[in-house]
């Protein structure tokens, strides 16, 4: 009787693996970078808010989603066919790609919490306070929910990797699912990007101040944009040669996350770049867009909250004391 010999193991990374630990890579460090200045920058104005720690928070489940990537590429051999790999190294691939699974439905609402937070800092009135609650709150419930369902994909859990699962293991439609959560990502990404924008455009600022400003806001559509292109390799996905097929979802999912905590810190680095303390002009929101209005304030304390330009056009959240005013940078 002939016996079915196993495949050999690979001897180098795949094509298709290289391009996904490269990519990711580079993002992974401009990540960091971005986040140590972003510290750096609210350390020297003494402003490190509840964002900033948020911002932290979905950067270490980001680093997660990178080590269990490359951990992916270079001992769960991403990119193979799975005809050419034993099953030992199959469940080892299927079992890190359930882990960074997790990590990756952590990260972005984390994010989108972080970015709700500093608008509700920069635009302290009550009508978009309870526009920001309500957004956050459904972002909350979706990663809530996503991570739950994420875990507890198969039944039993370990069904979702394990080959040799007694009977088989009971799974959700993994391809149903995961259009589910990338969908819905979408759709938070574009509510929160288009939140500030009525704000924005009703400050008495320059016209091209407020196209300045609001390119700053608008850095994470290419978040969205990425987002989007993961979603449309979600077909792509064939459960047979799992190892193959995964690749390009992976890819982009290297790209979305870090590229994610990038455009989060990237308002708020101008900040770095102004050695002194600059001229302010206080700016107000009109009501209807024209330049009366009342300027926007806290109601909350016994400090009032106004918000300016500075000279070089970049947003700043000032608070006024007995003593004059002290400027902290928001973004």
């Amino acid at each position: 009787m002939a016996s079915t010999a196993l495949p050999p193991l690979p001897t180098e990374l795949s094509s298709r693996a290289v391009s996904m630990v490269a990519v990711s890579t580079i993002l992974e460090t401009l990540a960091l970078v971005t986040v140590t200045l972003r510290f750096v920058a609210k350390f020297r104005t003494r402003n490190i808010g509840i964002d900033d720690w948020l911002v932290l928070l979905a950067f270490v489940f980001a680093t997660g989603l990178y080590i269990t990537g490359m951990l992916i590429c270079t001992i769960g051999y991403a990119g193979y066919h799975a005809s050419e790999l034993r099953p030992a190294i199959i469940e080892r691939f299927l079992l890190l790609a359930y882990i960074d699974n997790i990590f990756y439905a952590l990260t972005l609402p984390t994010i989108k919490i972080a970015l709700l937070v500093m608008y509700r800092r920069i635009f302290p009135t009550r009508t978009f306070l309870y526009a920001a609650i309500a957004v956050g709150l459904v972002v909350l419930a979706w990663m809530v929910s996503v991570v739950i369902a994420q875990i507890f994909t198969c039944s039993p859990v370990q069904g979702s990797w394990d080959l040799a699962v007694a009977g088989g293991p009971q799974c959700i439609d993994q391809l149903k699912f995961y259009y589910g959560n990338s969908v819905s990502n979408v759709l938070t990404d574009v509510a929160i990007l288009c939140l500030p924008m009525p704000m924005i455009w009703r400050l008495n600022l320059s016209r091209p101040k407020k196209w300045a400003v609001t390119g700053a806001f608008l850095a994470g559509g290419f978040v969205c944009i990425s987002s989007i292109v993961r979603l449309s390799y979600l077909s792509d996905i064939n459960n047979l040669d799992i190892t193959y097929t995964l690749v390009a979802v992976g890819n982009w999912t290297s790209i979305e996350t870090p590229l994610a905590v990038i455009c989060a810190c990237l308002p708020i680095l101008p900040s770095l770049f102004r050695f002194k303390d600059p001229k302010t002009t206080s700016y107000n929101m009109s009501s209807r867009g024209g330049a009366g209005g009342s300027t926007l304030k806290s109601m909350r304390n016994d400090r009032s909250r106004d918000y300016e330009t500075l000279d070089d056009g970049t947003l700043a959240e000032s608070d006024r004391e007995e003593k004059g005013v002290k400027v902290h940078d928001v973004v």
